[in-house]
């Protein structure tokens, strides 16, 4: 897909854990070959290769630090295109006031923040947890102390910056009870409606 424009955009997925963001962002990055970007799939995938100190952090359900957040980010291929997706950032009010100051990248005049929020339930988290768990067997998955902190600090924490972020425009879909494609269906219109704003 060719984009021709001097904005970045940034579309930003966000949601509790089992909420669907990886793969709502992974049929967005299919459909319409936008690059992608998890912050908690690089993290893991350090982790996987011993490079990184501070597993210890993400095992235990906890933030990691926002310099090492956006070190990830600014490096990453997908933050120098005109429009990607990003799935782990903001988190907390350093991270999106981080995100405005660094964002657009040199070669972009200016930047447009885009929300798709993923939305579900008490019961539908923990539904999703077990068989996420059982089907991936996830290392952030198996301490559930750790689990009930990460939604915590979703919920305290990530959810109010998300609420007050400047988003251009906004996407909240409910997963409870739908398949992924039906909660795509419901994606669709709105990601179209970007791309056409920006082509």
């Amino acid at each position: 897909m060719t984009v021709s424009t001097k904005k970045q955009i940034i579309i930003i997925y966000s949601g509790l854990q089992n909420s669907g963001k990886s793969s709502q962002r992974k049929k967005a990055k299919e459909k319409w070959e936008l690059p992608d970007l998890s912050t908690g799939d690089e993290i893991r995938e350090l982790i996987r290769k011993g490079d990184f100190s501070e597993n210890s952090t993400t095992q235990k359900g906890g933030l990691n630090s926002d310099d090492l957040i956006f070190d990830i980010i600014k490096k990453h291929p997908a933050s120098q295109k005109p429009i990607f997706i990003l799935d782990g950032a903001p988190r907390d009010e350093e991270q999106a006031a981080m995100l405005q100051e660094e964002f657009p990248q040199e070669k972009f005049s200016q930047v447009e923040f885009y929300l798709v929020e993923l939305v579900i339930s008490e019961k539908e988290f923990q539904e999703r947890l077990v068989g996420r768990l059982e089907e991936e067997n996830r290392i952030d998955d198996r301490d559930m102390e750790a689990v009930t902190r990460r939604k915590r600090i979703y919920q305290e924490e990530t959810k109010p910056v998300i609420d007050k972020f400047p988003f251009k425009k906004r996407l909240s879909v409910c997963g409870d009870g739908k398949t992924k494609e039906q909660v795509f269906a419901e994606i669709e219109p709105f990601i179209e409606s970007i791309l056409k704003e920006v082509a």
